[in-house]
């Protein structure tokens, strides 16, 4: 069983949503937790970072702040969720 650190809670008013009848403020609640690998799941992760496989991307904090965007790259490959950016602004 792997093991996890609670880290935050986090709330955001995020945008209006317009196209709602009344129109409406999104909500998004995260909970975020550190990941506290055991030695075994850390060797899998090492290892599965070597192999090419389009279900994962191993970002950067900085692609992850640019949304997916590579600093030097012509075009944006993959999109990366707004909300990614809390895991590395959390602060317990």
């Amino acid at each position: 069983m792997t093991a996890t650190e609670y880290v935050i809670n986090d709330l955001h008013i995020n945008r209006c949503i317009d196209h709602m009848n009344p129109p409406s403020q999104e909500l998004l609640i995260s909970d975020i937790l550190d990941l506290l690998p055991t030695p075994d799941q850390l060797a899998a992760l090492r290892e599965l970072k070597g192999k090419d496989d389009v279900r994962f991307i191993w970002a950067s904090e900085s692609q992850i702040r640019r949304l997916g965007a590579t600093e030097g790259a012509a075009s944006q490959t993959i999109k990366i969720a707004e909300t990614a950016r809390w895991t590395i602004d959390a602060s317990g």
